[in-house]
């Protein structure tokens, strides 16, 4: 947009804003209250839950695990684990088995079958009653084959509802707060730890514990940035309006979400996001706008003249305002293009950041200005234009409240008495009342920066050879050490990292993964069809299913990290006593007799009528009963399997990939089965998987975006191009430099909790930070692109354009920089791994970008680039000699030479 684009349409908005300005508050008071009213209940609308690609294995193997299975389809498990450990020494477990904790299971499983909710209770003192084999795996510590030595224990809880439902999680902390607490105290098993671990209880730890280091970076960290702030704006009362425009956009985007959230699923992880994008920009576009409209009247104060506040926001407007727009609309552009990919994750991130980013942009927009409008003498009271002497004003003195329209400017007072204001007409002297004013008419000098400044000599260093050259080669050549991990990190979605370090259920459940397996509370399900699904699973013919289903496992437990002892399912009771325990025709047999109504089978008279084999076959036939889908005409089965590694981490990754592998050898014409694998680690690694085959293409769109949106915005070929190259250093740079940190340990030697190595990168993490930190590289380019622009419009050569522009927006571009920096550093002390390695994406890449990208590595390529930076267009002739510091451009004039041209 050429400038007299900007100020006629900078002109119009804001005569609109004055004649309107009643209508607009009430309109914006409206949308307010609305947001106040639905705002709040956005968290409860997101889900935790995602599902994998539509095409991906795990949604395959699920959709076939609920046509057999249905009970299924929406079911989730829990644990509680139990300890006695000794009051006065922690270290010290003592055996756990007792009457007492006998009574209590069974007294909380009475309890929890009548909930409605629970579809089955299994411990120790429960399976014993069946099967003493199968009891022993509720068992851990002490010495083998003596139960009564054991120091650990676990009761397993099956209930009716998704893993991340309401209803699950609400049953969670009813289990956790009453229900176990209660029995506890009538049982007299108090003594006994009991930790309630899986995703239903997990995701209420989780949330807590990012809810308080939160509400403590609120209640520290973003207070310091807000100060840091005022200090730059040098006013502590224009910081209530980017303060007032954070809160307004938070409220009306939540409200939109809300709606939103009402008709698709939205990720529990967006709204962290959408903060997160939220406070950067809302701190951005506020110092661009703030900083601005301050310079605007500073400049007219040093020159001696009086600008209405009107003409100060419009100037602010017609410039910063630009610059806001252009980035809003591209950052929105790149996360509404998410919608197109596979996973809902991406899905409902895309959508909520581009509706923050809207919200963000036409809140500054709009209420920045209302604001300034509403109370100018409050906000520019630390601002004090020089007033000017009663000889010149024209009327009478008036209230103060009708100032601004009565009182006149004088322009042009710098200029040489015999220059030409543009229009034809001489302005020195010339009274304009502000009734009259417009940028049109009024010329707006283009300051030179002060050429002592820090910034400017900077900048004359580095935008002429050889510092040129020398200083992009060396800032890459230094980067190349980080840059070659940038994209080798290995994913995960380890729940241990999302959970709060030092927790006590983070300890239990550390303990319980190394004595039970990490799989037991992640256990997998192994579904096994016959290929030819009129088939049944016992066929009295041969067999043939059946064998071959024996013949897979038996493979599967010889491949690397699988036991046999931690399948369970027909024939298989976790014993480890080998594969199978029974054959498929003494199954069928048992089954028959399971079926006839005069054999009696139930638990105590077993004991009294059959044989010790007879008794070995009833139990596997109530446990094939529990696997099959109807035990008589079974056409279906399924196998639990209860890894000892961590199944959603890179172990589990490693055994899905290589189990699968085993599985698509069948179907043969011996083996005629076909095996699946169904359970949340598989739904987690896909969507894993996932993620990172689709974060390549979100690249690729980001990309494009930019290069079109910046391209038409400032109608160069090779800005756009710039931009992309070196927000792309940073990115890579501080993806490198993660790497090294969270997944090779390079800054443990620091002893800092939140550099410590995690072994790998939380899958969705780069994912979150890509799309920051291009935002807020792309709003500091544009900032610092858009002064370079308007000096070489007003006449300024190349390399003084980019001295002055790099002058007037480096320590605003460092100064937000710190600000992002001081306000996501607060992140690095909590307790979650998750939250250490978001706020070292964060921090590190605003660092590096202002400190380095932005104020050297970009005036030197646009020193490099020379006259290339603006091509295709062309641009006023550069002086031969050195620019007047009082030379003028006036916005709006009619020469042509004042204004970019398209070539």
């Amino acid at each position: 947009m050429e400038d007299r684009e900007a100020i006629s349409l900078a002109e119009r908005y804001v005569d609109f804003l004055v004649k309107r300005k009643i209508l607009v508050t009430a309109l914006v008071v409206v949308i307010l209250g609305l947001s106040g009213a639905l705002a709040p209940r956005f968290m409860d609308k997101t889900s935790q839950s995602f599902d994998p690609p539509s095409s991906s294995m795990a949604t395959q193997a699920r959709n076939t695990m609920n046509d057999y299975f249905p009970l299924q389809r929406e079911t989730s498990g829990m644990v509680i684990y139990v300890e006695n450990r000794s009051p006065t020494d922690k270290a010290v477990f003592r055996p756990v088995l007792s009457e007492d904790l006998r009574i209590f299971t069974l007294e909380f499983a009475a309890t929890c079958n009548t909930t409605g909710i629970v579809l089955n209770v299994a411990g120790y003192y429960i399976v014993k009653l069946i099967s003493n084999n199968m009891a022993k795996a509720f068992l851990a510590g002490g010495i083998d084959g003596q139960p009564d030595t054991a120091t650990a224990t676990f009761i397993s809880i099956e209930i009716e509802a998704g893993m991340t439902d309401k209803a699950a999680t609400e049953y969670a902390k009813q289990l956790k707060n009453t229900i176990i607490p209660d029995i506890q105290q009538v049982t007299n098993t108090s003594h006994y730890e009991m930790t309630l671990m899986g995703s239903p209880a997990f995701l209420d730890v989780m949330i807590s514990s990012s809810t308080s280091d939160l509400e403590r970076m609120d209640a520290t960290v973003l207070p310091l940035a807000m100060l840091i702030l005022a200090f730059i704006l040098k006013s502590l009362k224009l910081i209530i309006i980017p303060v007032l425009c954070l809160l307004v956009s938070a409220g009306v985007s939540f409200a939109i979400m809300f709606g939103v959230a009402c008709t698709t699923t939205v990720f529990t992880g967006a709204p962290s996001l959408m903060m997160s994008i939220l406070i950067a920009m809302s701190i951005d576009y506020g110092l661009f706008m703030l900083s601005r409209f301050r310079e605007v009247l500073l400049d007219q104060q040093s020159r001696h003249e009086q600008l209405s506040h009107v003409m100060a926001i419009t100037i602010m407007i017609s410039s910063a305002g630009h610059t806001i727009v252009v980035s809003g609309i591209t950052l929105a552009a790149c996360f509404f293009g998410l919608v197109f990919f596979r996973l809902d994750i991406l899905q409902s991130l895309g959508i909520g950041c581009g509706v923050v980013l809207i919200v963000v942009l036409l809140t500054n927009l709009v209420l920045t200005p209302l604001l300034l409008l509403w109370f100018p003498n409050f906000f520019m009271k630390c601002i004090r234009p020089i007033e000017l002497p009663s000889c010149l004003r024209c009327g009478k003195d008036t209230d103060s409240s009708n100032e601004s329209e009565r009182s006149y400017l004088i322009h042009g007072s710098q200029l040489d008495p015999e220059e030409e204001d543009g229009l034809g007409g001489n302005i020195v002297g010339e009274i304009i009342p502000l009734k009259k004013q417009s940028l049109g008419s009024v010329p707006h000098i283009i300051e030179p920066s002060d050429e002592s400044s820090t910034w400017h000599r900077i900048g004359s260093k580095v935008v002429r050879f050889p510092f040129n050259v020398l200083v992009p080669l060396l800032v890459v050549g230094l980067s190349i050490p980080f840059d070659l991990y940038a994209f080798t990190y290995t994913s995960t979605d380890n729940n241990l990292l999302y959970l709060p370090k030092h927790s006590e259920v983070t300890r239990a459940y550390v303990r319980m993964g190394n004595t039970f397996g990490w799989g037991t509370v992640y256990a997998y399900q192994i579904l096994i069809l016959p290929s030819d699904r009129s088939q049944q699973v016992l066929n009295s013919t041969d067999y043939k299913v059946w064998k071959a289903s024996q013949n897979f496992l038996s493979r599967l437990a010889k491949t690397h990290l699988t036991r046999v002892q931690d399948i369970v399912g027909p024939s298989y009771d976790g014993s480890g006593r080998g594969i199978p325990v029974v054959e498929g025709d003494v199954m069928q047999n048992c089954i028959n007799m399971l079926s006839n109504p005069s054999i009696d089978i139930s638990c105590d008279t077993m004991t009294q009528k059959h044989t010790n084999e007879t008794k070995a076959c009833m139990t596997n036939i109530m446990l094939a009963c529990s696997f099959m889908d109807v035990p008589t005409k079974a056409k279906g089965m399924w196998f639990r399997y209860t890894p000892q590694f961590a199944p959603m981490g890179k172990d589990g990754e490693d055994w899905l990939k290589t189990a699968r592998d085993l599985a698509s050898q069948y179907p043969t014409e011996a083996d005629p089965i076909e095996i699946f694998f169904v359970g949340e680690p598989a739904d987690a690694i896909d969507a894993v998987n996932g993620v990172d085959d689709d974060f390549p293409t979100m690249i690729g769109i980001t990309t494009a975006v930019v290069l079109v949106f910046v391209g038409v915005s400032f109608k160069s070929l090779f800005i756009p191009l710039r931009s992309v190259f070196t927000i792309g250093l940073t990115v890579v740079w501080v993806y490198g430099f993660a790497t090294l940190t969270y997944e090779h340990g390079a800054l443990e030697w620091t002893h800092f909790e939140g550099f410590d190595s995690t072994h790998a990168i939380v899958y969705i993490i780069p994912l979150m930070s890509f799309s920051i930190v291009v935002g807020i590289g792309l709003d500091y380019d544009i900032f610092l692109i858009t002064r370079i622009v308007e000096y070489r419009r007003a006449g300024y050569s190349t390399v003084d354009s980019i001295c002055h522009g790099l002058a007037k927006t480096g320590y605003i571009i460092t100064a937000a920089g710190v600000i992002m920096a001081v306000a996501f550093s607060g992140l690095l002390f909590s307790e979650e791994p998750f939250m250490h390695q978001l706020s070292f994406y964060m921090v590190f890449a605003v660092l590096f970008d202002t400190f380095v990208i932005r104020s050297v590595v970009v005036p030197a390529l646009m020193g490099l680039l020379g006259e290339l930076n603006w091509w295709p267009m062309t641009l006023p002739r550069e002086p031969k000699s050195p620019i007047n510091d009082n030379r003028s451009s006036s916005y709006g004039s009619n020469s042509s030479d004042q204004n970019i041209q398209e070539g």
